[in-house]
């Protein structure tokens, strides 16, 4: 264990020194995507400050799909930030907007929901988020989360367009690497910038040897070219788990945050991503049964930072934000805080 860690500090400072020369302005952030009650907000906000974090993207709710009612917001946020927290921080909302609604809805209803999203997302800054009286109220920037596909496209970029218009403000918008790479075929969104995220590579149930969140060889396939994005591209990286449950090797069911201790209740197999449960127990609210199944998914320290000096040496841009996902304390306690302070630091 000794010599890993050693060999584990060399690594980080020889890609810190290797960054040295390059002169990218780095902003940090981080985002929150957790929409239920049990949420350690000051563990979180206190994790997201000894960071340095300037950006805080913040899920305020879904977009869905129903047949009586169209398209209708879910999971709303029930975060509240406290005035000390975001007084030097920046809250940039996100809207995630589920595939299938930009299929159902006619451009009079696309016109109507650019309207409803502007309305909630205002709603939710001036009443819900913010603690009473808070100085820091204000935001410049919406963020879109969708994975459209082709035969949606222009829906969806109707929809980034009918809110860049309406709302003033700077639209932002998610993007997995396969449209990054292939953005001939997917076409590219009319945002003013991308957030690139570097995680969810793979399908976890078809994939079942690899790790599904992050893999180093699977990332490199989509960043193997020298052209630049045609607009400013930012960085999100994965610190969380997931846990997979196969019953019978059928999939079963998911739950993120795998618990720190989750070995010591069950014994691994040859692949060391999947654990049978030895007995019936529960660990942190999480109940096992025994006999059951679980592939768990972790990202190594290692792996993400080298992760992020592909990216950096990837993309060459003035300026970026660098996004941890995401601000869980349960999720981030698992990585050293040098660590995940040298993730941000490799793009500098």
């Amino acid at each position: 264990m000794k010599t890993s860690l050693k060999y584990l500090s060399i690594f980080v400072v020889a890609i810190i020194t290797a960054s040295c020369s390059k002169k990218t302005e780095v902003t940090r952030g981080f985002y929150a995507w957790q929409s239920h009650y049990d949420v350690d907000e000051v563990k979180n906000q206190k994790l997201f400050q000894s960071f340095a974090g300037e950006r805080l993207y913040l899920k305020m709710f879904e977009v869905t799909y129903d047949e009586k009612s169209g398209a209708i917001p879910v999971s709303k946020t029930n975060t509240k930030l406290h005035n000390e927290f975001m007084s030097n921080a920046e809250l940039v909302p996100c809207v995630f907007i589920e595939n299938e609604v930009l299929s159902k809805l006619s451009s009079i209803q696309l016109n109507e929901l650019a309207d409803n999203i502007i309305f909630l997302v205002n709603k939710y800054v001036d009443n819900e988020v913010f603690q009473y009286s808070a100085k820091n109220n204000t935001y410049t920037e919406i963020q879109l989360d969708c994975d459209w596909s082709k035969a949606n496209q222009n829906s969806y970029f109707e929809l980034i367009k009918l809110i860049k218009e309406k709302s003033q403000k700077t639209v932002s918008c998610t993007m997995r690497l396969y449209p990054y790479k292939y953005r001939d075929e997917m076409g590219t969104p009319p945002v003013d910038r991308i957030m690139l995220l570097c995680y969810n590579l793979l399908n976890p149930t078809k994939n079942t040897d690899k790790n599904s969140i992050l893999e180093i060889e699977e990332l490199k396939k989509y960043i193997d070219f020298d052209t630049p994005y045609p607009v400013p591209v930012d960085v999100a990286l994965p610190a969380y788990s997931s846990g997979y449950r196969f019953d019978q090797q059928r999939f079963a069911g998911i739950f993120h945050a795998v618990p720190e201790n989750f070995e010591e209740i069950a014994v691994a197999t040859k692949d060391n991503l999947h654990f049978i449960v030895k007995e019936d127990t529960s660990i942190n609210h999480k109940y096992f049964r025994k006999g059951e199944k679980i592939k768990i998914e972790r990202i190594s320290e290692s792996v993400l930072l080298e992760a992020a000096e592909l990216i950096s040496n990837h993309i060459n841009q003035s300026e970026m934000n660098v996004v941890i996902y995401h601000l869980d304390h349960e999720e981030i306690y698992q990585y050293k805080h040098e660590i995940l302070d040298s993730v941000f630091s490799i793009f500098n």
